[in-house]
């Protein structure tokens, strides 16, 4: 098996990113973040190697980003959420693998990305952190 090392796309509020950005970076997992209001559709395009999206639900322009990726990436999308938005299934729209809680917890943050990173390759590759 290759080994491929993980690279992750987040968008978001600064301080949702600059959470989840740290905890990765503590993980050797290669992180692009990108910030709302900056030209949204050419940053996430700069990505196109990464294996999964982390998206901000509270983000502007959280839909079109969610609706890019799905067109153009092919990657899992992972949405992140606050408590009181926990019912996530109305997010289906968005056709995310999942969510993340804004208040996970680093290890529990690595074994959700590593899954839903591995599951997109379909076991071909083993993906690195």
């Amino acid at each position: 098996m290759s080994e491929v090392k993980m690279k992750v796309m987040i968008f978001g509020r600064q301080t949702t990113v600059k959470k989840i950005a740290s905890a990765l970076i503590s993980e050797e997992v290669e992180v692009v973040s990108i910030a709302p209001g900056v030209n949204t559709v050419e940053a996430v395009e700069q990505c196109e190697d990464a294996n999964l999206a982390l998206i901000d639900t509270q983000a502007e322009d959280m839909k079109r980003v969610c609706h890019y990726v799905n067109r153009t990436m092919g990657i899992p999308i992972l949405l992140i959420v606050n408590q009181k938005q926990a019912e996530w299934e109305r997010f289906d729209s968005l056709h995310a693998e999942g969510y993340l809680l804004d208040t996970t917890k680093d290890g529990e943050l690595m074994a959700r990305l590593t899954a839903a990173a591995r599951s997109n390759n379909g076991g071909k590759e083993e993906v690195q952190r």
